[in-house]
């Protein structure tokens, strides 16, 4: 983690960040960005759930709490987001964080075993539309720390 850190902070194009939960400590996401432009600056965003962890609210949290901290504290100017037209949850899940939907693009995606998918664009200017972040962060537990 701390290479990825340091090669984001000399002006690396991705970071991710992973989430598990407070109580069992499972993994119950990642999240990051990615094909950061730095001279606008701008970048793409996105999560992958694990989806035995669903309906918490978990995913909502830490897209949110990203996209403010990219808009806030790095001073992008714009967040992208592509999801796949049958990822109902997580189109459902941008729009509810903030994000608007931009676009349709017919025939634009690859899944993992090569089928062509429809996507659906998203775009997010102003942390003002992100819904208010009530969370408490604390340190992760010595035994899910990497050595």
């Amino acid at each position: 983690m701390q290479t990825a850190m340091d090669n984001f902070r000399m002006g690396g194009d991705r970071i991710y960040y992973y989430a598990f939960t407070r109580d069992t400590h499972r993994f119950a996401l990642m999240c990051g960005i990615w094909n950061i432009r730095w001279p606008l600056p701008a970048a793409e965003i996105g999560y992958w759930a694990n989806t035995s962890e669903a309906g918490h609210g978990y995913t909502q949290e830490a897209l949110n709490a990203l996209a403010r901290f990219c808009l806030s504290d790095l001073r992008m100017k714009r967040l992208s987001m592509r999801i796949a037209e049958h990822n109902t949850a997580s189109r459902h899940i941008a729009i509810k964080t903030g994000f608007n939907e931009e676009g349709y693009h017919p025939a634009d995606g690859l899944q993992g075993n090569g089928t062509i998918m429809n996507m659906y664009s998203y775009g997010l200017l102003d942390a003002n539309w992100l819904p208010p972040l009530e969370v408490t962060w604390k340190p992760v537990p010595a035994e899910v720390k990497e050595e």
